[in-house]
């Protein structure tokens, strides 16, 4: 479960002149342990779609890395550990040599864990392991807009954004007179713990993070405001791809601003019908070439697993797909950083789809040359995979994307928590949109979620806390600090969280 990100961090302290006996090699927990041929499992749930999907209980015998077969690694990072549970944790730390190091690294107010348990939040609390909590943001305090959001939703505060609203009597996103969006406000916002951090509240041409209002729950209001911003409405997705950029989150999956409506109109608007481009169906789903889709369930035999991300490259005969997992987001990303750089389609263009030529299907067709994968699927396969233009919020935690637009109803109620949004918001790199009512964004804001979990694992390990170890990691993030504030805006720095 060491994801990209932190694998790639890692991997900068390593060419960064640090030395390391060892390569940082990054995979999931699944094909870290070695899943063995021929199992199928459930996979991670969203709370709506609990009815017909089921988690995990046990993993005993579904790996072949365990205590008689360890790992060959002597530290192991699990990164966004708020979404282990306990009996993958289990199956972890079994297979994990009694000599090596384990490092979790998460944010306890996120969402927790689908599957049973809650790690992350009961060895903290247990006080029998090393912790250490960072609160100060060391880099893009001032610039990101997204990080302050993300922060102010985490202490309970509607964020201090550039604020615009849908009109529907116009077909467009125009000023809001309830709000000033010019000009710049400085300000101040406490985190928790009690650090401060100072802030220059964007104007709408600059902002990286805004909030887009609109009037009510209607579909049509939600697909407009997309429809705006494909059209440019905000310069800060000027450039980006909406095929390979930008990923669409919300709470549900029926409904008003669900997958279900938004992937029919992000579909429909991002990879039509014809273009030569076969298309097949799974029930009353539509599965086209091009099609950016999802696996739902752990598939050992395939070794593709919940959550991979991949792009439909071919619609066989028989109704099958086949599917690049790794494709168009992990192509494109090898080519960030270099001397040349692609002409990429970007979000203007109009009405017209024709426009913005979507090579998705070349981009993942390339990806294979850059670790990609291909899996065929057969027609009754198709069941595993979901489209995936719009995803739910616990579908997407984990992962990041260079543009997210968050999508929240009043319809969605029941699960508009502020763990949820906050959740959503971080998943954003570079753009942030977030498009809701104003009711519906401060009733998620103001409700904590209750997501207790009768667990004893914070009670067995407490007894071991009076002999626990100080962190070590206290006296590093101290020197990291003091490196940063020699360096003064010359660039480097910890991570901001």
């Amino acid at each position: 479960m060491l994801f990209r990100s932190a694998a790639q961090r890692l991997a900068e302290i390593a060419t960064a002149g640090r030395r390391m006996s060892q390569p940082v090699q990054s995979s999931t927990i699944h094909r870290l342990l070695e899943t063995r041929k021929g199992r199928k499992g459930g996979g991670d749930t969203d709370d709506e779609s609990a009815d017909d999907q089921t988690s995990s209980l046990s993993y005993k015998g579904a790996f072949a890395r365990n205590r008689s077969s360890p790992l060959d690694a002597d530290v192991v990072v699990v990164d966004e550990s708020s979404m282990l549970d306990l009996p993958l944790c289990a199956a972890l730390l079994d297979a994990i040599k009694p000599d090596a190091q384990i490092v979790f690294v998460g944010d306890a107010d996120q969402l927790p864990s689908v599957g049973p348990g809650s790690v992350l939040g009961d060895i903290i609390s247990s006080g029998a392991v090393p912790a250490v909590q960072l609160r100060d943001v060391f880099r893009q305090a001032e610039a990101s807009g997204i990080v302050r959001a993300a922060h102010a939703i985490n202490g309970g505060f509607l964020p201090a954004v550039p604020t615009r609203r849908w009109d529907p009597s116009v077909g467009d996103i125009v000023r809001d007179d309830s709000v000033v969006d010019h000009g710049s406000i400085k300000g101040t916002l406490t985190l928790p713990g009690g650090s401060e951090v100072t802030y220059e509240t964007q104007t709408w041409d600059g902002a990286d993070c805004v909030w887009v209002t609109l009037p009510d729950d209607s579909p049509a209001g939600f697909e407009g405001a997309l429809e705006a911003l494909f059209r440019g409405a905000l310069p800060a997705l000027d450039g980006l791809d909406p095929a390979s950029d930008l990923q669409v989150l919300t709470p549900f999956r029926r409904g008003p601003a669900s997958t279900q409506q938004l992937n029919a109109y992000l579909q429909a608007r991002l990879n039509p019908p014809g273009r030569g481009r076969l298309e097949t169906r799974n029930g009353d789903v539509i599965i086209r070439e091009g099609d950016r889709v999802l696996q739902q369930r752990n598939d050992y035999t395939k070794e593709v697993f919940n959550g991979d991300l991949g792009t439909v490259v071919a619609v066989d005969g028989d109704g099958g797909v086949r599917v690049v997992f790794g494709g168009a987001a992990a192509h494109k990303s090898q080519g960030q950083g270099g001397d040349e750089e692609e002409d990429e389609p970007t979000l203007e263009g109009g009405d017209d789809s024709s426009d913005t030529p979507l090579d998705t299907i070349e981009r993942a067709l390339a990806s294979l040359k850059h670790g990609g994968r291909e899996v065929s699927y057969t027609r009754t396969d198709l069941r595993d995979l979901i489209p995936a233009w719009a995803l739910t919020v616990h579908k997407a935690q984990g992962s990041e994307y260079r543009a997210v637009v968050l999508t929240l109803a009043n319809a969605h109620r029941p699960l508009l928590r502020r763990e949820l949004v906050y959740t959503a918001v971080s998943r954003a790199k570079e753009v942030l949109v977030v498009l809701a009512p104003r009711q519906a964004l401060e009733t998620a804001v103001n409700a904590v979620g209750t997501n207790s979990r009768n667990t004893t694992l914070a009670r067995r390990l407490a007894p071991l806390a009076p002999n626990a170890p100080s962190c070590p990691a206290t006296a590093a993030i101290a020197a990291a600090a003091d490196e940063v504030e020699r360096k003064g805006a010359g660039g480097g720095g910890v991570e901001e969280v």
